[in-house]
């Protein structure tokens, strides 16, 4: 198993939270462009795909 050393914490959280970001900014366009085709219950589908 390949275990991080001390110097490479922060570039490995900075990858982390740019990964996270994308998934802020995105997930609600993507949800509610799933609510505009299927309707307010595609909300909760969603939810539980992701």
């Amino acid at each position: 198993m390949n275990t991080p050393t001390a110097g490479e914490f922060v570039p490995i959280n900075a990858a982390l939270m740019l990964f996270y970001s994308f998934g802020t900014i995105g997930g609600p366009f993507a949800a509610s462009t799933a609510m505009q085709y299927f309707g307010p219950s595609a909300l909760f589908v969603f939810s539980a795909v992701v």
